[in-house]
């Protein structure tokens, strides 16, 4: 009525009042009030409130009547579309769930819209069964939406296995959790503190500042490796990897050089840490990779020198078992799981103090260690960071060998093809093809220095050591992105130690962030 009759502070005081009160609302008449804020250009602030308000409140919006009956198609995508939307613990299901009601509540009308909503859908996050039954079931007659649930599917069944990278980085459209920031994370301390750090790559924290520098946050609030402050007073060279959003740390080394055993796994929603059974052989600098229920520690060091021996972790039993081992005291190691085998280089010294390049192929079936090359540097050539990486199911070797006289890296990448890795009774084989690096997708050099590497906004970010670098990305005529390697940036140092890509939920990470 204050709105009709132009009462303009009446309007004001009535809309702050609902806006305070609207938690404290139904669901029904917050569609109500919604409805009539939108018709009307004074309240436009208080619609945008109430809009805010049942998108964040999905789960109790989507169970109400209102919902079916007077939600639009753009009300639905922008809720699908909000990264902060409210869920609980079955998450995508409900989702899913909400999406198929308000198709069918009208279906002869709404059929149109459902490929375009099941896009908005993380479909990655839905148990396979109920996957199928949506292929069985009336959208499932629709090509478009049927052709996309089985392609998740299809990722769901091989993706994991054919390559290192997890699922929810490579199709983060799919599998990515909502409300999440994955950053990297870095571990290690010194007798002056030992907070974990992450890298934000946002703008410095200067006022007015867009120089996309980034900054290394303190995790103050982080709960530390359980270690005991009298048993480790410095910590180094521990090896990291996430298995399932879990975040597992093993080994390390205290000051004097001592390896360690210890492991321990990281649960990011108590923030707690948990020992787990300790590695049967201490070591630090080593790798350690995810492969079918496994968690492999490879090598590393130990007090004496370079180690060799192979362990792994059964995710299932929760015990360690010797597996063996590769024979070669290799150093400045990378490793990954690639189509059922674990490939692994390194560089070794010959007698002649003459740096080689080795690499290996683990079938964990047999277990033995194939060799793949060997292929000694030239004379003067040094090479300290051989990687083993994996882009769209190809395996690559990438290294910068340095130039000892002309002290320049020079990239040089090849391709691991022509892999019998499917033949368990034969050796692994495979060939090695040179990749013109000019010409070659970027995203090879940004593997190439580091291993953890992540996307905003177009630009790559990577990390080693306390280094971090951001590629900047281009725009070509068409309005593709593309990458000149000439373009690294150089952002704030972090703490050295060892780092890994982790995926915080935002509220989480506020929690624990200096």
């Amino acid at each position: 009525m204050a709105c009709y009759m132009h009462f303009s502070q009446a309007v004001e005081v009535c809309a702050n009042y609902l806006s305070e009160v609207k938690d404290s609302i139904t669901i029904d008449d917050c569609f109500e009030i919604w409805s009539v804020a939108s018709n009307h250009g004074s309240l436009a602030e208080l619609s945008e409130s109430f809009r805010r308000h049942l998108v964040r409140s999905f789960n109790k919006c989507a169970e109400s009547q209102s919902f079916l009956e007077h939600s639009s198609v753009d009300f639905l995508l922008e809720c699908l579309g909000d990264e902060e939307i409210e869920t609980d613990t079955t998450t995508e299901k409900q989702i899913l769930q909400a999406v198929i009601a308000w198709l069918q509540f009208n279906w002869e009308i709404r059929n149109t819209n459902a490929a375009n909503l099941l896009q908005k859908v993380r479909l990655g996050l839905i148990p396979l069964d109920d996957l199928q039954e949506l292929v069985d079931s009336e959208m499932g007659r629709i090509e478009e939406c049927k052709e996309v649930v089985l392609e998740v599917m299809e990722l769901k069944t091989t993706g994991e296995t054919s390559a290192a990278e997890p699922l929810s980085h490579r199709y983060p459209k799919w599998f990515a959790t909502r409300n999440t920031i994955s950053a990297f994370l870095k571990i290690e301390w010194k007798p002056e503190g030992r907070g974990a750090t992450y890298f934000d790559p946002g703008c410095c924290d200067k006022p007015g500042c867009k120089c996309k520098q980034g900054v290394w946050r303190l995790l103050d609030k982080m709960a530390p490796l359980p270690y005991p402050r009298h048993e480790v007073e410095e910590f180094k060279g521990c090896s990291l990897v996430v298995v399932d959003g879990k975040l597992y740390a093993a080994g390390g080394m205290v000051e004097d050089n001592t390896p360690l055993g210890n492991f321990c796994v990281y649960d990011s929603s108590a923030n707690k840490w948990k020992r787990l059974p300790p590695m049967k052989s201490k070591r630090a600098f080593f790798p350690m990779v995810a492969h079918q229920g496994y968690i492999y520690a490879l090598g590393g060091f130990q007090k004496d020198g370079a180690y060799y021996g192979v362990e792994r972790y059964s995710l299932g039993d929760k015990k360690w078992e010797r597996f063996g081992g590769y024979g070669l005291n290799l150093a400045h190691m990378s490793a990954v799981s690639f189509k059922g085998r674990i490939v692994l280089c390194g560089t070794m010294a010959n007698l002649m103090q003459r740096k080689t390049l080795i690499v290996l192929a683990l079938n964990v079936k047999t277990p033995e260690w194939d060799i793949l090359s060997i292929r000694p540097y030239e004379e003067g050539i040094e090479d300290f960071s051989p990687v083993l990486i994996v882009l769209e199911d190809k395996l690559y070797l990438v290294s910068f060998e340095k130039d000892m006289e002309e002290l320049i890296r020079r990239p040089h990448v090849q391709e691991i093809k022509c892999l019998n890795f499917d033949c368990d009774d034969e050796k692994a084989s495979a060939t090695f093809v040179d990749i013109d690096v000019v010409s070659f997708y970027p995203g090879i050099f940004v593997k190439a220095f580091s291993a953890q590497y992540m996307t905003q906004d177009g630009d790559i970010y990577v990390s080693k050591y306390q280094h971090a670098k951001r590629l900047e990305s281009k725009k070509d005529s068409s309005g593709e992105n593309y990458y000149s390697v000439g373009d690294w940036f150089n952002l704030a140092l972090g703490q050295r130690g060892s780092t890994v890509l982790f995926t915080f939920k935002k509220q989480q990470l506020s929690t624990i962030v200096h």
